[in-house]
């Protein structure tokens, strides 16, 4: 079967997609119920088209799968922006396109994880108690200062090793020539704009301050290069280069988000595998403790941040899988999986006027980007 003018009528119809997030990137855009429902339409029309795919067996039946797969999702996404209610749980996960054994999995990864994430906690508090640490205060200029001279500095030696060492990787040429890399110090978290090529390490995040001086942490500053930098940039530019299809390069919207992430993550993981594997490369980051050292510090914060993140999303399906009122329910369930004896309250709280007062629903089904944070 020749699927290219399947593929061809897809790539018409994410044109219009495109077209309209172009316009609701302006802040005072309206959305226009007409066309979105014209686009509605003919989503469904695609979707009726495309043959149901389970196991593709070359590059054009690849691509026909995921075009279903991206065109369900954009159209669920496009209805609930036509809905007076709140989305379900199911319309959320359909949107997002968020495998259902990814859901189940979360009880037993916080199970199966536990002992390894005491284990963890007890080593950092070790680290902590000999070397504690604050942020740094960006509201003065000249610890701002101190803080960003450092961060350009690691940058200038990581950006080198990476050009010496690994600019055969996948998109890292591309990224390192098209892409502007600049520090950030007002954000807290690192980011990528597509639209502007654009990557941003946040000083915030990876800088602290301990009697007067301002130290670089230095796994935070390669998470978030190999998250933002290697994950989502170099991702981005190896697809805008590339021959494939318009909707695979245009779809950029919640419908793949989930994809682009797990892509992100592996990449903040993969950066230091491969640092760890090429000692004469990190010899160059100029690094004042040893890449080792550097290398178990993170481990133990990546299972903890796993930890907060597959908690937190436990406990935002528990509540979406409920109501208002229901908190005494919430609450044994969640603390089923939480270590802090508080935590599960605490959460409870932070969404106590987050319902919906139509549906009942859970009217945000995202966790706090720091579920760690405890209720006023």
């Amino acid at each position: 079967m020749d699927f290219r003018p399947l593929i061809s009528q897809g790539d018409q119809v994410f044109s219009l997609i495109e077209k309209r997030n172009a316009h609701l990137d302006h802040p005072d855009a309206i959305i226009n119920p007409e066309d979105t429902q014209r686009i509605i339409d003919q989503l469904n029309r695609l979707i009726s088209s495309l043959p149901d795919i389970q196991s593709p067996q070359n590059v054009d039946e690849l691509l026909t799968a995921e075009l279903k797969r991206r065109a369900v999702g954009e159209k669920e996404e496009l209805s609930s922006q036509l809905s007076s209610e709140v989305p379900t749980l199911e319309e959320t996960l359909a949107i997002y396109n968020i495998p259902p054994q990814d859901i189940n999995s979360l009880p037993e990864w916080l199970h199966k994880n536990k002992p390894a994430v005491v284990s963890a906690n007890q080593r950092l508090i070790e680290e902590h108690i000999t070397h504690r640490q604050v942020k740094v205060f960006m509201g003065s200029s000249e610890l701002k200062s101190q803080a960003e001279t450092l961060v350009l500095n690691a940058l200038i030696s990581l950006k080198s090793v990476l050009r010496n060492h690994f600019l055969k990787l996948p998109g890292v040429s591309d990224f390192l020539d098209n892409y502007h890399i600049v520090i950030d110090s007002i954000e807290t978290r690192a980011y990528t704009n597509w639209i502007a090529n654009v990557m941003a390490i946040t000083s915030i995040g990876c800088t602290r301050m301990f009697h007067k001086s301002v130290y670089l942490v230095p796994e935070k500053l390669l998470a978030q290069f190999g998250h933002e930098g290697l994950g989502h940039s170099a991702n981005h530019a190896i697809t805008a280069s590339s021959s494939f299809p318009y909707f695979i390069k245009s779809a950029f919207t919640n419908v793949n988000s989930s994809t682009k992430e797990s892509v992100a993550q592996y990449f903040e993981q993969k950066i230091f595998d491969i640092l760890k594997d090429n000692p004469t490369a990190t010899s160059e980051l100029k690094l004042d403790e040893s890449f080792e050292t550097i290398y178990k510090r993170y481990q133990d914060a990546l299972i903890l941040q796993q930890y907060w993140k597959h908690l937190g999303l436990y406990a935002t399906l528990t509540l979406a899988r409920s109501r208002a009122g229901e908190e005494q329910k919430q609450h044994q369930e969640i603390s089923k999986y939480s270590i802090e004896p508080r935590w599960p309250s605490g959460f409870i709280n932070r969404n106590r006027n987050n319902w919906d007062k139509l549906t009942g629903r859970l009217r945000r089904q995202n966790h706090e980007i720091n579920p760690r944070q405890t209720p006023n």
